[in-house]
């Protein structure tokens, strides 16, 4: 059984609180019911039978605002901000997120090209970007992770996938940019190197952990992880 993210407050938005009940009810049937990558095969008269609810088909799409893209002739609808929701930024070295990539591409869709007719405030708005190098906090504030001097660009890409493994793998983010720094903060401190860093972060993907680094096992000199892998643990807190 597959298990989604869902928006708490989901109901508090105004994209939801304008549906009439029939149409709230279809939108959390389509978050259940679509495909990996946020597609769905038109089905209304099957949906009306599993919500024992009647909607006009002549209307659907008006009510649902934009929520919804028609594609491959109407045979399928597409949800724009099911994606973003659930999985950030698409990363094509994480092995989900190359699957929705390439489902998305065989239907001709660009994940990352703003779909017309969009609706201002979408409905699973709420969900922060929280795999971008620079997040928010506190409003507009803008905070960028400070990294250290020898954390070059392969080490900020791999961070990033990292957080999209963890995310898909075990269904945890970093609940702030303030959490998020003090990670980074622990990988500068337990790895002298960018490669290093690269090679635990890697290390910690492939052996399903959350993390490269047990805080219990900090002590002593700093080592690069291929001295050190047999001792390493997977940090859960």
């Amino acid at each position: 059984m597959a298990k989604r993210f869902i928006d708490t407050d989901l109901f508090r938005k105004p994209f939801m609180r304008s549906l009439e009940a029939p149409y709230k009810a279809l939108w959390i049937y389509l978050l259940c019911e679509c495909d990996h990558a946020g597609i769905w095969v038109v089905e209304l008269d099957v949906a009306q039978i599993r919500m024992g609810l009647k909607l006009d088909p002549e209307k659907v799409i008006e009510k649902m605002q934009g929520a919804v893209v028609v594609i491959d002739g109407g045979s399928k609808w597409y949800l724009p901000d099911f994606v973003a929701f659930q999985y950030g930024i698409l990363n094509p070295a994480n092995r989900v997120h190359a699957s929705v990539l390439s489902r998305l591409e065989a239907l001709g869709i660009d994940p990352s090209e703003r779909i017309e007719n969009k609706p201002l405030a979408s409905p699973l708005q709420g969900a922060k970007d929280k795999d971008k190098d620079k997040v928010l906090e506190e409003g507009t504030r803008q905070v960028e992770l400070q990294w250290p001097g020898w954390a070059g660009e392969r080490v900020k890409a791999t961070w990033e996938e990292f957080k999209a493994y963890r995310l898909t793998t075990h269904r945890v983010r970093y609940k702030s940019p303030k959490t998020e720094q003090h990670a980074v903060n622990l990988l500068a401190k337990y790895y002298p190197t960018g490669p290093a860093c690269v090679e635990g972060l890697t290390l910690a993907m492939a052996k399903g952990w959350q993390f490269p680094v047990d805080p219990a096992d900090l002590g002593g000199k700093h080592k690069a992880v291929p001295e050190r892998s047999s001792t390493l643990k997977p940090w859960i807190q």
